[in-house]
């Protein structure tokens, strides 16, 4: 029988997940901050990101080859994940390396090198990131509508950060901002599959319980601001981005904005996919989830298509969203995307890595762990109503924001809708 979670509270403050699942041969181990762009300025923009790279050229006593030989020779899968809110650095393995693939995650993130004569050299590899991420037009749509959904706050910056920016940060700011991870209340460490409880304990206590206890610095809290951002590119599709503010998130209606991007674009039945692709034939995919961080909450919509569609496009979303605030969705499609959204998590929880992103993304914002018997009850329990109001408060037209790659059709027509 597999065993309910535990979360375990050190002295200092450093909180630890234990996810035993005895029947598995493999287990997903990692270290989390809460500290990422949204702790940065317009100054040091990328450093969360950068610090993530640096880490990887020595820690723990190893050099760059040693740290992936070691890894590697022990069949241990060790990577790192920069967000606006949080920096992650985690590792998949068999249960017999649990413990040393956490010893690498501990070092990375506590006894980390950062000698100087690494950070040109690492920053000239980031902003060949940059420029890959730029050149991809999806991807950047995406970014400048981040930008403008949260205009000129921390949480709109990329977390790449660019050129200039980069080209600012210099080691003691590299120290100052690494000096974060090293807060206790900031810090989370988890274990899902297959480990040894009392070897995770004795390595965790031994090294994040001897962290002196201090404050966690908080982030700037967001605002949504209307914007409508574009770049004149000359590419066969263009590329739309929409973002709509959604009500502040919290633990009770944590699924009606799922459940409400799943009946917009959860599956080829859903809405849009249904409309735009296979009745329409105007686009090859299009995209609606939400995103949610402590403060703020956004529907995104994106797509690409030719510039002579887009119009027909955006009247189409225009009037599913209109429809669903008016009328609501009917009972049918209501059924689906639950089940569609709850076959999704239920899924995702038989793989340990993301069940392990689930709880401490859970713990970070709840303060626990959410039993997989709740979530399924959440969203069982969203109603029409829900959905429907949740759709009437999109339509207000100071809580949208919109982004395009394109020609000049596509910057006047993405202008005149935002």
């Amino acid at each position: 029988m597999e065993k309910t979670p535990k979360l375990i509270r050190l002295d200092n403050g450093v909180r630890i997940v234990l996810d035993p699942i005895s029947h598995l041969k493999s287990a997903s181990v990692g270290v989390w901050a809460n500290v990422g762009t949204r702790h940065e300025n317009s100054q040091n923009n990328g450093v969360a990101h950068l610090l993530e790279h640096l880490v990887f050229k020595g820690a723990g006593g190893r050099g760059a080859n040693a740290l992936a030989e070691d890894a590697e020779g022990r069949g241990i899968y060790l990577n790192a994940a920069t967000s606006h809110e949080r920096t992650g650095f985690f590792a998949r393995c068999l249960s017999d390396e649990v413990g040393f693939a956490l010893g690498l995650c501990t070092d990375l993130v506590l006894s980390p090198h950062l000698d100087a004569r690494d950070f040109e050299l690492e920053k000239n590899v980031v902003i060949s990131e940059i420029n890959e991420a730029f050149d991809d037009a999806e991807d950047r749509a995406s970014v400048l509508c981040q930008m403008a959904s949260y205009h000129a706050q921390p949480l709109g910056m990329p977390i790449l950060g660019d050129a200039a920016s980069l080209n600012n940060i210099n080691k003691a700011q590299i120290e100052q901002f690494h000096a974060m991870y090293s807060a206790p209340l900031n810090l989370i460490i988890g274990v899902s599959g297959a480990f040894d409880e009392n070897e995770i304990l004795d390595l965790t206590s031994r090294t994040f319980g001897a962290l002196h206890p201090k404050p966690a610095t908080a982030p700037i809290n967001a605002q949504f601001t209307k914007n409508v951002l574009f770049e004149g590119r000359k590419i066969e599709q263009s590329q739309i981005a929409l973002s709509f503010a959604l009500p502040k998130p919290n633990r009770k209606d944590l699924f009606i904005s799922q459940i409400f991007s799943s009946i917009l674009s959860g599956g080829m039945a859903s809405r849009l996919l249904s409309d735009l692709r296979e009745k329409q034939g105007l686009v090859y995919n299009i995209d609606a989830y939400c995103e949610n961080y402590f403060d703020v909450s956004r529907l995104n919509i994106s797509f690409g298509c030719a510039a002579n569609n887009a119009a027909k496009a955006l009247n189409i979303i225009e009037h599913h969203l209109d429809d669903i605030a008016q009328n609501g969705p009917n009972e049918i499609e209501l059924a689906r995307a639950k089940k569609t959204l709850e076959t999704s998590i239920l899924l995702a929880f038989e793989n340990p890595s993301s069940r392990l992103l689930s709880m401490v993304g859970q713990i970070f914002v709840f303060g626990e762990t959410i039993n997989i018997d709740e979530i399924s009850q959440g969203i069982r329990n969203v109603t029409l109503k829900q959905i429907q109001e949740l759709a009437v408060f999109t339509r207000d037209p100071s809580r949208r924001t919109a982004s395009a790659i394109g020609n000049s059709k596509v910057e006047k027509l993405v202008s005149n809708w935002g």
